[in-house]
């Protein structure tokens, strides 16, 4: 897939030494209850990333991100497509080198027309941290909808308590925005 300043491609072995950049970085991920500890574990991901990504019928939509004014990776985004309904789970990390430039967002349009336009999803879930004040901005000009998914009664872990879940339909996401599958994309070819 491409937008105006992004490519998105699969993560493959050669991408260690940038994944590693991002994934190991504290500051980086301090709102996400993930971290790799050294270059052995990049490497272990992202053998087991090219395994899922080989599945068929795919469920896993992980992809580099490129800046292609530069061509280089700066972050990983992610849909993963949910067996117990017709949805997704969204997920962004970017180098923070490359972060207030609204790269955030344009993944987010782009990952959302893949869902809604080519997936034919009917749904999209994601999560961010409560103090990860652009995430949040992005999700919500995203048209994303607060969504409470934990049942009373439900004992979650203390990361958990402080994520904030949000849900988009796609009726919420192209209407409202008047987004067309055109202003997301400049070529995508996807394996359903």
């Amino acid at each position: 897939m491409r937008t105006n300043n992004l490519v998105f491609r699969d993560l493959s072995l050669e991408d260690s030494t940038m994944v590693y950049e991002y994934a190991t970085d504290p500051y980086t991920l301090r709102f996400l209850n993930w971290m790799l500890k050294d270059m052995s574990e990049t490497r272990k991901y992202l053998e087991r990333l090219t395994e899922a990504q080989e599945a068929h019928p795919r469920y896993l939509y992980k992809f580099g991100i490129v800046e292609q004014s530069t061509d280089l990776l700066i972050g990983e985004v992610e849909l993963v497509k949910l067996y117990s309904e017709p949805a997704g789970r969204f997920r962004l990390i970017l180098n923070k080198k490359y972060w207030k430039k609204g790269y955030g967002y344009e993944c987010g349009l782009a990952m959302l027309t893949l869902a809604f336009k080519l997936l034919r999803l009917d749904r999209v879930y994601a999560s961010c941290h409560k103090d990860n004040e652009g995430g949040l901005r992005m999700l919500q000009k995203l048209g994303a909808v607060a969504h409470d998914p934990i049942e009373p009664g439900i004992q979650i872990g203390r990361f958990a308590e402080d994520l904030r879940f949000f849900q988009m339909t796609s009726h919420e996401f192209f209407s409202p925005q008047k987004i067309d599958m055109e202003d997301n994309f400049i070529a995508a070819i996807v394996d359903k």
